[in-house]
């Protein structure tokens, strides 16, 4: 399932002060996003997306995803459980003279055709434990 939000961001928002758009999706497995920042944002405008208040991209909570004219590809594996399926993104403008529209697109698969996401997702984290990354 295919979905697609806009974060129409005014001037003067700040991140002290940000946007929350609400993004309502199925449950099941989210396998791709996509946040794309067109021409003109010249990295003024930020966004978080967030599951409950988990935020899961980016996994840093004091960074932030930017761009100019660029298109932020995400893919991995976070299973939308029951209770779960409104995610939201944070924006906020740091330009004085225009307002900005992020894009955010998501795919989000029923669990049974997700599993091989979830398979790959299992070896990544394994890997990751026996390698301490």
């Amino acid at each position: 399932m295919f979905y697609e939000f806009d974060a129409v961001t005014p001037v003067g928002r700040l991140e002290a002060n940000p946007l929350k758009t609400e993004m309502k999706v199925h449950r099941g497995v989210l396998v791709k996003g996509e946040i794309m920042f067109p021409l003109g944002c010249a990295g003024v405008a930020h966004a978080r997306v967030f599951i409950l208040e988990h935020q899961i991209w980016p996994l840093n909570r004091t960074g932030s995803m930017k761009g100019d004219y660029t298109t932020i590809e995400i893919r991995e594996a976070i299973e939308i459980r029951p209770g779960e399926e409104t995610l939201h993104a944070l924006t906020w403008n740091t330009s004085g003279r225009n307002s900005h529209t992020i894009t955010i697109r998501l795919i989000v698969l029923p669990r049974l055709l997700a599993y091989p996401y979830l398979m790959i997702q299992g070896l990544v984290d394994s890997l990751r434990a026996v390698f301490k990354v």
